[in-house]
């Protein structure tokens, strides 16, 4: 028998080869793995940074900065990062998550970031035993912050009291001025009000990036008051309501035209009662007319009262003096309503538009609290009731800081 010396030792040597390569194989895969992981993150990171700088300042340079400058705080396994290309366009929506990114760079609204390690590459740990030096590495990411459509529903209701009223006036103004300052390229604001069984498009859903109508619209804002009765203010500074002619005369609004607040809308006095749902009835017309893939539709409910019934009559005083307003757009509610058809009403309107519409709804109540103002919260809304009026301008600014930047990547 003869005896192979060493044979095991040759085998030992080889097999040893294959599982150092298969390790180092291991090594770098992983390594490879993490590394492209890193610079996805830091892509992510980089066109995300820069969506929000073009949605808050509209100027794309410093975005691209922000982009950058965010990019380049993050390394790839070691090897500084670097946005090699940030490029701005719009996100053609086909659905959730899935679209095209189209170059836009007039009115841009989707920022493409692709990044690169310092060099293009990373070194490898093992690889060079085998002659393998280093791999190439590449991450893009596109952020696109979906376009804000935002409706405030407004009570207009005697019942305010024009003092108390002041503040929803300057809350409401606060809403227009800190939407204006960090709007995207296609943000809309607009309004409605209603009283008793009317809904009134006082101000129609509005590119805030049109400085023209975005004036516009904050000049008749800061007209907005409660509802004209027909009598006359003779003081509107002294936050007092509005003294009404005498009682033969009620319902007389020539002197002065219009009431006492001829720039809103006008109560007559048959038209008592709060039908919430004709607002959100206004406020789904426009939803619908304004409809866009892609849009994050918020609705903030303003309200000091619970629902009230409407009279059978309502509405005889105003059909009676002939009077058709033809300023703004409206619609009218059933009379008679009690108030548990409001209640009914108004609950499956905020229903409908979140099931068709996707609106996520916010209400505020002053003093009134109701089950149909909680049922009436949708998506990322809720409820709040408050007794002081001069609350509702915090209230207001924290809807809107918390009003999500939904983003697709």
């Amino acid at each position: 028998m003869r005896v192979r010396r060493g044979s095991h030792a040759i085998l030992f040597a080889f097999s040893l080869v294959v599982v150092l390569a298969a390790a180092m194989l291991a090594m770098d895969t992983a390594w490879i793995v993490v590394a492209r992981s890193q610079a996805q993150d830091a892509a992510d990171a980089g066109s995300q940074a820069a969506v929000i700088v073009l949605r808050q300042t509209g100027d794309p340079t410093r975005a691209r900065q922000a982009a950058e400058r965010i990019v380049a705080a993050n390394r790839i396994v070691g090897v500084p990062a670097k946005a090699t290309t940030v490029t701005f366009g719009r996100w053609s929506q086909s659905g959730w998550g899935k679209g095209t990114f189209l170059a836009d760079p007039v009115r841009p609204s989707a920022v493409r970031v692709e990044v690169l390690p310092e060099g293009g590459v990373i070194p490898l740990l093992l690889g060079p035993v085998f002659g393998f030096h280093d791999q190439a590495i590449r991450a893009t990411a596109i952020s696109s912050a979906r376009s804000l459509q935002f409706l405030l529903v407004v009570d207009i209701t005697g019942s305010w009291g024009e003092k108390d009223f002041a503040k929803a006036r300057q809350a409401s103004l606060l809403v227009l001025d800190r939407l204006r300052a960090t709007h995207g390229p296609d943000d809309e604001i607009g309004m409605v009000l209603f009283s008793g069984r009317w809904g009134w498009e006082y101000t129609p859903l509005t590119r805030l990036s049109d400085s023209a109508a975005i004036a516009a619209v904050r000049t008749r804002w800061s007209k907005l008051n409660i509802a004209s009765k027909a009598g006359k203010d003779t003081n509107p500074l002294d936050g007092a309501a509005c003294k009404l002619h005498p009682t033969a005369r009620k319902n007389d609004f020539s002197d002065p035209l219009g009431g006492c607040y001829p720039d809103m809308p006008r109560e007559y006095t048959d038209e008592s009662g709060t039908d919430h749902a004709v607002g959100l009835e206004m406020a789904k017309t426009m939803w619908l007319e304004g409809r866009g893939g892609g849009q994050y539709r918020a609705m903030l409910v303003l309200t000091d009262g619970k629902p009230g019934a409407i009279a059978s009559g309502a509405g005889s005083l105003r059909a009676a003096d002939g009077f058709v307003d033809t300023r703004w757009r409206n619609v009218v509610g059933p009379a008679p309503r009690s108030v548990d058809q409001v209640r009914t009403a108004s609950i499956a309107a905020s229903n409908a538009m979140w099931n068709d519409l996707r609106v996520h709804s916010w209400v505020v109540s002053l003093v009134a609290e109701d089950t149909m103002l909680t049922k009436m919260v949708q998506g990322d809304g809720w409820f709040l009731r408050t007794s002081n009026p001069a609350d509702l301008g915090p209230l207001f600014e924290q809807v809107i800081s918390e009003l999500p930047l939904p983003l697709v990547e």
